[in-house]
């Protein structure tokens, strides 16, 4: 009877398991993929006005125009790659949140079973207190005997179900939880090296077309250089909000 009578506790085991783990796994999965769509918005914004600049400096001659073009064909075809993965990454993302998305439902079965135990418990007490009355007159009732122990019985397999549905949340835990944190690891790295080396090359593309127009036409080519700037100060904006000082909170922590 102790072992029954503990079923409160788990209730409320299960309680919190529901409120602050799943709640927050949940939360860091959705502050991640904001910040990889805002990334994406980013990469997509650089190819109109890349195509712009291409054209402008079409009319320029010299191995070190050809350096130029080339570096800002490979930029474009990077960005075009990227835009690509983050597809992938969104289907990640995706393939991520369905595991997720059962994990509430899990906890949901076990505290369901949990309140029908704790009835059979109650039900089964009740009968028992009962039985004990009857029994102390000098009662002897087998039909009423036979139900008591049916009604022990039900309580004890409860109890098994409970304790297999609470395996099943243990396992999610260790085993999927782990998982999903290393493929969110995983993504945020790719994000990054995707980004880092599109700032790189937007880093060249700005010094080599310094270097390239002549000082006369600074004037003219103003707002080519002013829009190369510009595309190198939102990448590194895009870039920051993936950083270490912004990183999605570990699972099981609410994001900062």
């Amino acid at each position: 009877m102790a072992a029954l009578c503990a079923a409160p506790e788990y209730i409320e085991e299960v309680n919190r398991y529901f409120a602050d783990r799943t709640e927050n796994v949940l939360r860091s999965f959705d502050f991640i993929r904001k910040k990889i769509d805002e990334y994406a918005k980013a990469l997509m914004q650089p190819q109109d006005k890349l195509d712009a600049i291409f054209a402008s400096i079409s009319d320029y001659k010299g191995s070190e125009v050809e350096d130029l073009r080339v570096l800002l064909e490979r930029f474009i075809a990077g960005q075009t790659i990227a835009n690509g993965h983050h597809q992938k990454v969104i289907q990640q993302l995706l393939n991520i949140q369905r595991p997720l998305s059962n994990y509430p439902i899990i906890c949901k079965n076990v505290k369901s079973a949990l309140e029908m135990r704790v009835a059979a418990i109650e039900t089964y007490k009740d009968k028992k207190a009962k039985f004990d009355i009857e029994q102390a007159k000098g009662v002897q009732n087998d039909k009423f005997n036979k139900a008591l122990q049916q009604q022990q019985q039900a309580a004890n397999q409860l109890r098994q179900t409970t304790l297999n549905a609470q395996e099943r949340i243990t396992d999610f835990e260790i085993n999927r939880v782990s998982d999903i944190k290393r493929i969110i690891q995983e993504i945020c790295l790719e994000q990054m090296n995707y980004h880092c080396r599109g700032i790189e090359q937007m880093s060249d593309i700005i010094s080599m077309a310094e270097k390239i127009i002549p000082e006369k036409l600074i004037e003219k080519q103003k707002k080519i250089i002013d829009g190369l700037v510009v595309l190198k100060q939102d990448g590194q904006i895009s870039a920051g909000t993936l950083d270490q000082r912004n990183a999605p909170s570990p699972i099981g922590q609410p994001p900062k």
